[in-house]
């Protein structure tokens, strides 16, 4: 970890231009917006997004109101929940111990709402808002009920709208490319905007987003519907229709990896793969590992020994679930995001996750995320190439014949599998792994791409190298 300043000299802090910041992780960033920073928002904002991005701790410093672009950072800073934000009247004070003190603490929204503003702490929360006004459409009183209770909240929102498109307005550049596409229905709304006063512009922009999310959940809730006819019709339990992706990049997470499997289809040996990738990690690398399956269609006995849980029985025994040296592999009945968030802020190095529940959208996602597509034929090969084209064959695991670009799995020689099974370790082992199939695993040649390891593919990709402590 070291620290760094950009746009001013502080003791014990190496000063850095803000366009060679971007290698810097894991470390502490003091930024000062001031006057000298007008003109360079681009160059600010996508140096605090990677930074935010590689771990850092970024502290914004705001000189009075001599800036004009510390809306945007702050409201930067604010959806990633970095509440490091503060204005400073006199900058002749910023020193070591200055900062020392804001290192030491530990900043709140509350804080940002009250000394930087109302506005601006709000940002985040537009979504969630909306998405909750469009939910108790059709129910007048509820929906009346909801506004009165967050007026004041409502308020804030549409005020951060009403500066993001006056931001918008003030771009020559975006305002000629509106105006090409709107031509004379865009001149009269410019000309409506500087007429009509802050309520008027900040109601009718909350309404044409509750139009377009009413019209998104409608699209939604028809194809729910059909769904969960079709499940019902079966006779089987309630399907998962939907469920939030995890964004690593929300979150303060301290693991170095998640190797995220995606099941598309079922294929031969996966299982013994994923349980001989934990064990190598754990051996080789001396990393710290949970294995995450995600299952909604567990049949008694299916997952023996393993436990399995559901986020009720999580929160009851959360302390052994969040334990890294305890249910080091764990059966999810449900795709619970706070359970993977947990697991990814509990000291592990690598978390694999395993995905069985058949839904497109993925359980999570971000910077530290590894993905691979798991397909146990052509037919599913052919159907995930059918729904993300851009998919790279790179990072699919199936059958050889499947593609000559994927990383296949290739069938074992009768006479290993059958040294494998008359290992005395084999029976003895819950897991069915002994040194044999590990080694087996360890050195597994891809037939697809000249016969190079596959296991070492996966451990270059995550820098295995770097995880054990």
């Amino acid at each position: 970890m070291g620290n760094y300043v950009i746009n001013t000299d502080i003791e014990q802090f190496e000063r850095v231009d803000i366009k060679n910041s971007s290698d810097i992780s894991d470390s502490i960033v003091v930024i000062v917006l001031n006057s000298s920073t007008n003109n360079k928002l681009f160059d600010y904002y996508s140096a605090v997004k990677d930074l935010i991005i590689n771990r850092n701790r970024v502290l914004l410093l705001i000189d009075g109101n001599t800036t004009n672009i510390d809306k945007q950072i702050s409201m930067l800073m604010i959806s990633y929940a970095k509440y490091d934000i503060y204005r400073i009247e006199d900058m002749s004070s910023l020193d070591f111990e200055y900062v020392a003190k804001l290192i030491d603490r530990e900043p709140t929204r509350e804080e940002i709402e009250q000394f930087i503003g109302c506005d601006i702490s709000m940002y985040d929360k537009i979504n969630s808002l909306l998405a909750e006004m469009c939910s108790l459409f059709g129910n007048i009183d509820e929906l009346g009920d909801f506004i009165a209770s967050n007026s004041e909240l409502l308020e804030n929102t549409v005020s951060v709208l009403d500066y993001l498109k006056l931001s918008f307005d003030s771009s020559a550049i975006a305002v000629t490319k509106v105006k090409e596409k709107l031509g004379k229905d865009l001149e009269n709304i410019n000309t409506d905007f500087k007429i009509v006063n802050s309520k008027l512009q900040e109601s009718n922009s909350t309404i044409n987003k509750l139009q377009l999310q009413l019209a998104e959940l409608k699209s939604e809730a028809i194809e729910y519907k059909e769904e969960l006819k079709k499940h019902t019709n079966t006779g089987g339990a309630p399907a998962i229709l939907n469920y939030s992706t995890l964004n690593t990049n929300s979150i303060n997470y301290n693991a170095k990896a998640v190797l995220y499997f995606k099941e598309i289809g079922k294929l031969k040996y996966i299982n013994t793969f994923i349980m001989c990738l934990y064990q190598l990690l754990k051996i080789k690398f001396k990393a710290s590992v949970k294995v995450l399956i995600y299952d909604d269609d567990v049949m008694l006995g299916t997952y023996k020994p393993l436990t399995c849980t559901d986020k009720r029985q999580y929160n009851e025994r959360k302390g052994s679930f969040t334990d890294v040296n305890k249910n080091e592999m764990l059966v999810i009945t449900e795709p619970s995001s706070d359970i993977l968030s947990d697991m990814l802020c509990s000291g592990l190095d690598v978390v694999i996750v395993y995905d069985r529940l058949g839904i497109n959208k993925d359980l999570v996602n971000g910077a530290i995320v590894y993905r691979y597509n798991v397909v146990g034929s052509v037919n599913d090969y052919n159907a995930l190439k059918n729904l993300d084209g851009n998919v790279s064959d790179e990072y699919i695991i199936g059958p050889p014949y499947v593609s000559n670009g994927i990383i296949g799995i290739p069938d074992f020689p009768p006479d290993i599998m059958t040294k494998v099974r008359n290992n005395p370790s084999y029976k003895a082992s819950s897991s069915g792994i002994n040194s044999t199939l590990l080694s087996t695993y360890a050195n597994l040649k891809n037939p697809c791409r000249n016969g190079e390891g596959i296991m070492d593919g996966i451990f270059s990709r995550i820098n295995a190298d770097g995880l054990g402590r």
